[in-house]
């Protein structure tokens, strides 16, 4: 399986951002086998731990806050 971790971010001012994050794969073969992902985000946003089971998008998770992850 060679599935891959995505991301993309923008800066909105006053230290403040978007952020998605999703994986890609291909649909048919590697994303098919997933049923869902679980994110555990830093323990100071709203519910933390965030459950994607929208295999369409490729399990993404549309958030924002202060600052971007790695």
């Amino acid at each position: 399986m060679s599935l891959r971790i995505a991301q993309d971010f923008e800066y909105k001012g006053s230290d403040w951002w978007t952020w998605s994050v999703w994986i890609e794969g291909t649909a048919s073969q590697e994303l098919n086998q997933v049923d869902y992902v679980e994110y555990t985000l830093h323990p100071t946003f709203p519910k933390p731990v965030r459950i994607v089971r929208d295999r369409t998008s490729g399990f993404r998770l549309d958030s924002a806050g202060w600052g971007v992850f790695t």
